[in-house]
C-alpha cells in the first residue's frame, strides 16, 4: 500500500479576472461624478453648502466656499448698468413719494444700505380681522404700481398684525391674517397692476416685528402695516447718497411664512 500523502487540491481559482475589480473601481467613480453633476445641474443651496464644507473638509480648506445667488429666468441681475441706473431712479421716486406725505402720512419710506421699506398703515389697506383690501388701498396702489412695475429686481410684500389673538373660520391665527394680507396686495399687483409674479413674494410675519410694543390701541394701528421690501443691489446705492440704517428692519430668515409665485 502506497502510504505517500496525496497531494492537497489545489485552491480553486476565481472566476472574475484581476482587471475587473480596477475596471469596477472605475465605473463607481464615474457613477459618483455623474451624480454630483446631476446634483449641480439644479442647485440647492443647503446641498451645496454642505458639499461645500465636506470639499474644504478634505482638501484642508479654511474658507467658506460662495453661495451662488439663486437667479430667476429673465430677472436682471445685479451689475447690470441699465438695471441699476432703473432702480435707483424707483428708488428716488419712492423716497420722494415718502416725503410727500409728511409726518404721520399712510406712506413711511425707509432706506438702508442694502434695501428700501415702504410702509403703509394698515388702517387704509384693511379693515380690522379681514385680508379684503379697502378701496382706498386700491387707489394707493394704482399710484404706486407704475413705480413699482420698473424696478427691475425682487419686490416682497410683507403682511403684519398686532399682537391681539384671532381664531375665526377663515384664520385660524394671525399668521394666516398676515400672509393672506401680503398675498391680497400680492395678487393685485399682478393683476391690476401688471407687476411680473417672478419678482414678487408675499410673506406673513404675523405679529413677530413690532414697530413699539403693543401697549395701547395706538402701538397696535401702528404694528399693522403692509411693508414692501425692495432688495436693492450695491451698485444701486446713488452716489455720493448718505444712507441711515433702520433699527426695525426685518432679519432675514426668522419667522417667515412665505409663499412665492
Amino acid at each position: 500500500m502506497d502510504r505517500r500523502l496525496s497531494p492537497l487540491p489545489r485552491a480553486e481559482t476565481s472566476a472574475v479576472p484581476e482587471w475587473a475589480i480596477t475596471f469596477a473601481d472605475m465605473m463607481t467613480l464615474i457613477l459618483i461624478y455623474f451624480v454630483l453633476m446631476l446634483s449641480f445641474s439644479n442647485l440647492d443651496l443647503i446641498k451645496y453648502r454642505s458639499l461645500a464644507r465636506g470639499f474644504q473638509a478634505a482638501f484642508g480648506g479654511k474658507q467658506e466656499l460662495p453661495i451662488p445667488p439663486p437667479v430667476v429666468a429673465g430677472t436682471p441681475v445685479a451689475g447690470d448698468p441699465h438695471a441699476d441706473a432703473e432702480a435707483e431712479q424707483v428708488l428716488r421716486e419712492l423716497s420722494a413719494l415718502g416725503k410727500s406725505q409728511g409726518p404721520g402720512g399712510p406712506v413711511e419710506v425707509t432706506q438702508t444700505e442694502k434695501e428700501l421699506r415702504l410702509r403703509i398703515d394698515d388702517r387704509v389697506m384693511f379693515d380690522l380681522g379681514s385680508a379684503n383690501l379697502r378701496p382706498e388701498a386700491q387707489q394707493l396702489l394704482a399710484r404706486l404700481t407704475p413705480i413699482l412695475r420698473r424696478y427691475p429686481f425682487r419686490i416682497e410684500v410683507e403682511g403684519h398684525t398686532d399682537d391681539l389673538p384671532i381664531r375665526n373660520a377663515v384664520f385660524p391665527s394671525n399668521w394666516e391674517l398676515s400672509a393672506a394680507r401680503a398675498g391680497s396686495v400680492v395678487r393685485a399687483l399682478i393683476t391690476r397692476g401688471g407687476l411680473a409674479p417672478d419678482k414678487l413674494v408675499a410673506v406673513g410675519l404675523a405679529d413677530t416685528h413690532p414697530l413699539a410694543p403693543n401697549m395701547d390701541d395706538a402701538a397696535r394701528a401702528r404694528n399693522r402695516r403692509v411693508e414692501f421690501l425692495l432688495v436693492k443691489p450695491a451698485s444701486a446705492t446713488p452716489a455720493g447718497e448718505s444712507v441711515t440704517p433702520d433699527p426695525a428692519a426685518n432679519p432675514a430668515g426668522t419667522g417667515r411664512i412665505a409663499m412665492t409665485r
